[in-house]
């Protein structure tokens, strides 16, 4: 389901249970209510949760995949090339709400106020509340505008997100990436939640189910096959660990995804 309003000259909300595409040269700001959100931006991959708020820049010359849990809901602002930070200052009185590495996204980790923020927003969305919603998307941008991102990052940091995502099948300790990289434990901790918005072992564990139901969407592999794929040599830890990132069973998963498929098939057929 998707629902979009055209809130200010430039400025766009999307309400969506699956991720959507922005065009060329816009930000896009993505809010997340319920379930997890893998991107795959620029050869690394970032997890939109309750947790975060993830902005990026689209062009047209950049990698740029998303997939999501089945109980995903999130809130997408896009914002067209014409508006920048001299807008925003200019219309609202507020500045620093765009700044957005061009070459990277940025992940913003906010506080109490925006869990009630994105669920208001939703909620004004499902009755097409206009003058509500556009309130409480000028309380998101303050609160934009408080979290400055600061846009300093650890390459050292960013190899072991790499590492991470290389080895689906390891499981990494973070003593054991703080002696590879030669980076202090709490420093990396810290610098690796900074950068992607989560801790090291929940950022590696939506890489590993991601993985998985990929394998489950494009392959016939058993289950038990995938889940040693992705560093599980025990089928009900998989299971759950699956169900708690995708919300809902592999069993499940694939079973709804061949059908979905079926369903594209047959409509494509007919059409």
């Amino acid at each position: 389901m998707i629902n979009e309003f055209q809130l200010f000259p430039d400025i766009k909300l999307v309400c969506s249970d699956s991720p959507i595409t922005a065009g060329k040269d816009e930000l896009v700001i993505c809010c997340c209510a319920s379930g997890v959100c893998e991107y795959h931006i620029e050869n690394r991959y970032y997890y939109l949760t309750e947790e975060i708020i993830l902005a990026f820049n689209r062009s047209s010359d950049k990698e740029y995949q998303a997939c999501c849990s089945s109980d995903f809901r999130g809130l997408f602002l896009i914002v067209g090339s014409h508006c920048n930070n001299d807008t925003f200052t200019d219309l609202f009185g507020l500045s620093n709400v765009l700044y957005v590495n061009e070459n990277k996204p940025s992940v913003y980790i906010p506080d109490e106020r925006y869990h009630d923020m994105v669920e208001a927003i939703l909620a004004g969305a499902d009755r097409s509340l206009m003058s509500f919603i556009r309130l409480k998307i000028l309380e998101l941008f303050m609160l934009l505008s408080e979290n400055e991102q600061h846009q300093k990052k650890s390459f050292k940091v960013l190899q072991a997100g790499d590492l991470i995502c290389e080895n689906v099948s390891e499981h990494y300790t973070i003593e054991q990436l703080s002696g590879m990289f030669r980076i202090n434990q709490t420093t990396l901790k810290n610098e690796f939640k900074r950068i992607y918005g989560s801790g090291i072992y929940a950022y590696a564990k939506r890489r590993k189910m991601f993985k998985a139901a990929e394998l489950l969407m494009q392959t016939d592999k058993k289950i038990i096959d995938i889940a040693e794929e992705v560093g599980y040599w025990n089928a009900s830890k998989f299971a759950k660990a699956f169900q708690s990132v995708m919300g809902t069973t592999p069993k499940h998963f694939r079973t709804e995804h061949k059908y979905n498929t079926e369903i594209e098939s047959r409509l494509g057929k007919a059409v």
